[in-house]
């Protein structure tokens, strides 16, 4: 990956002083998606190429880079949905990306005792769960039911893995009052805002921001779209696509911290701050394209090319 940014401080000026105000939607959405782009590209090039490659992962290790694979699939998705016809599918994953986020965020904080064990064990809990809800509702409803049974596979998964699930589950998150054991709705024992808070202001405010917008696009009903323009759905689009951009490259900080990609992975924390200022200089160099003038911005895969300066010295152009 390179970039190619010809752009000056008056060109930068210009796209300020020139950007209708406030800017559209479409013109804040392209320069989003520029870095989400940026992002594949990179990941594609360089992250995943040494992820994909390791042995030997810690558990704390495989849960992150779990985490970062969910977001960056979404990433990849958001890339394909160009068009305000894909606004719940984009919130959607702008609900999901903050959540795989949050939990990046706890496990690399070691904000959650025993986060890691909690964080595998409650795997198999959900399994588990899931299991019995399929062997309760064939028990109640034989005549839906055919044999072999469908619940089958989940009553041998219940019989040969109940004693071991809850003896951990009571090990790390014990009982109620009642004797009870406790039975967690996340891993981390907390919901989401209480997740949130238990990181910092910041990302609190991330989670509460438009929480219930969010939510409005995800459930049932027509709570938040009745009555809404074609602008404010591109709206809400760009406000996808900001914020996937913005959560998955704070998760490549954390990915670099814990598995060390600097180490592997030529000037890695410099590309971080160059896609950090990805949207800054797409949106200048959309603005001026929207006024007639040509393209100056551009993030491209592959090595960059040979440039020969005025003394005929040949070098790579760097980001």
């Amino acid at each position: 990956m390179y970039i190619e940014n010809y752009l000056t401080d008056d060109d930068m000026q210009r796209a300020h002083d020139k950007s209708p105000k406030p800017p559209p939607a479409t013109l804040l959405a392209s320069s989003y998606l520029c870095l989400l782009e940026a992002i594949d590209i990179f990941t594609q090039e360089s992250v995943n190429r040494i992820t994909s490659a390791l042995i030997g992962l810690t558990p704390r290790e495989t849960v992150v880079l779990g985490l970062y694979y969910r977001s960056i699939g979404f990433c990849r998705s958001a890339i394909e949905l160009k068009s305000a016809i894909h606004q719940q599918s984009l919130t959607s994953a702008e609900r999901s990306v903050i959540e795989l986020y949050a939990d990046m965020e706890l496990i690399h904080r070691d904000t959650i005792p025993h986060g890691v064990d909690k964080f595998l064990l409650f795997i198999d809990w959900q399994k588990l769960r899931a299991a019995r809800r399929m062997d309760k509702f064939f028990a109640d409803n034989p005549d839906l039911d055919t044999k072999p049974s469908h619940a089958t596979a989940h009553r041998e998964f219940m019989k040969r893995e109940t004693s071991r699930i809850e003896q951990e589950m009571e090990r790390l998150w014990g009982k109620t009052k009642r004797g009870d054991l406790v039975k967690p709705e996340h891993w981390s024992g907390l919901n989401l805002h209480e997740r949130a808070a238990k990181l910092d202001k910041t990302i609190e405010l991330l989670v509460m921001k438009d929480y219930d917008r969010r939510n409005f696009s995800v459930h049932t009903g027509l709570t938040g779209v009745v009555n809404l323009s074609k602008e404010n759905f591109e709206a809400m689009c760009a406000f996808a696509l900001n914020l996937i951009g913005d959560c998955v490259l704070a998760e490549l900080h954390i990915l670099g911290k814990e598995l060390k990609l600097a180490s592997a992975i030529k000037n890695y924390d410099e590309i971080l701050e160059e896609l950090d200022r990805v949207q800054v200089y797409a949106f200048a160099d959309k603005t001026l394209q929207s006024l007639g003038e040509p393209c100056r911005y551009s993030v491209c895969p592959g090595d960059p090319p040979q440039v020969i300066d005025k003394a005929g010295r040949q070098f790579q152009q760097l980001l």
